[in-house]
């Protein structure tokens, strides 16, 4: 049985964003981590999207209904993720392999072991992929069993977060210990995707003005969710944060003290983040009008998208050392990566929507 035309062009910009992906990954002078990144950032937002209509779903809403082919059609990206995270199993044996990853040889525990380290988010990503895959068909028709796969859902969605935070980012830092950052790391992909829906919210606006309008209740809905998420995440930075000063744990404060004392411009951008992260978007959408307002929600998105990439900048640069060159690797396989996001949103699925409720 053929594919559609539609699918079939999905398929080929997935393939060609792995590809770049892939063969960016082994140009010369470039770090031999980067993908790294863009695998951490995209994994984020692939899982992101499916695990906002699963939470909404047990939760039993109607609201996100509109939205539901745009986030569920971006599951294959989580075999896309899965695939090019066996890059590790070449890179795990480069030069600059023990520098990034010092325990390398030790085999300490569970997390610092190369098996763990080399199978555990391809596994978990493949399960995602599967479990997102079943869900997305049972959400996209309505049935009675979405809840039950959301559930499934969720607890993979969590479970691979934490172990992509945990095995792939915190393990750059061992010693360090931080039971909060697998949570960090889940609630942040939640935040990206609520910005990223407002961003889908404004490309209606754009193409389908009169819709646009009488969504208005939704538009409000992914406002306050946008709003909402802001602030947890600055619960769980401030919680962490706590952690750090009352326990004043050389293992726990030793990533905190070298970034605010590495670089001057490194320093900077570590003192501003609860700041572009929170204080800005708090504000930004306070009110109700605010939350209305399409060119204003677009700004406020794409700042809390430029707001997490400078924040996993602060995260990675003290280990990957980037240099220009790294720099550009890092944008095309970004930009791979979006052009391929795009492409799935276009062939998304069509369902059929009842009229949208009277605005209030």
């Amino acid at each position: 049985m053929s594919q559609s035309p539609a699918k079939s062009n999905a398929v080929m910009w997935m393939a060609i964003a792995a590809l770049v992906v892939l063969v960016s990954s082994f140009i010369p002078q470039g770090g031999d981590f980067n993908f790294v990144v863009t695998l951490v950032f995209w994994i984020g937002i692939a899982q992101g999207c499916i695990a906002v209509v699963a939470i909404v779903d047990v939760c039993l809403g109607k609201w996100i209904r509109p939205l539901k082919p745009y986030l569920l059609s971006v599951y294959p990206l989580m075999l896309v993720a899965a695939i090019l995270s066996l890059l590790l199993f070449v890179k795990m044996n480069s030069q600059s392999a023990g520098e990034v990853y010092g325990w390398l040889g030790t085999d300490e525990g569970v997390f610092f072991n190369k098996t763990t380290f080399l199978l555990s988010v391809p596994t978990l990503l493949v399960i995602s992929f599967l479990i997102a895959r079943r869900f997305a068909a049972l959400s996209l028709a309505e049935s009675d069993e979405k809840v039950r796969w959301g559930i499934f859902y969720i607890l993979a969605y969590v479970t691979t977060q934490s172990t992509v935070a945990f095995v792939w980012v915190m393990s750059m830092e061992n010693p360090w210990i931080s039971t909060l950052f697998g949570g960090w790391f889940f609630i942040e992909a939640i935040q990206l995707t609520w910005a990223l829906c407002a961003i889908i919210l404004f490309s209606i606006y754009k193409t389908r003005r009169e819709e646009f309008e009488a969504r208005k209740s939704l538009r409000h809905d992914v406002g306050k969710m946008l709003f909402g998420f802001t602030v947890v995440w600055a619960y769980f930075t401030f919680a962490q944060f706590l952690v750090l000063w009352y326990g004043k744990i050389p293992e726990l404060v030793h990533p905190i003290v070298h970034r605010l004392t590495h670089e001057q411009v490194l320093r900077i951008a570590t003192l501003s983040l609860f700041g572009i992260l929170f204080a800005f978007p708090f504000i930004a959408l306070l009110t109700r009008a605010s939350k209305l307002r399409p060119r204003w929600m677009l700004f406020v998105a794409c700042w809390v998208i430029a707001a997490h990439l400078v924040e996993r900048w602060v995260i990675f640069y003290p280990n990957l050392h980037f240099h220009a060159l790294d720099y550009g690797i890092i944008l095309l396989q970004f930009v791979a990566m979006a052009a391929a996001l795009v492409v799935l949103f276009k062939n998304r699925p069509q369902i059929e929507l009842a009229e949208p409720p009277a605005s209030h």
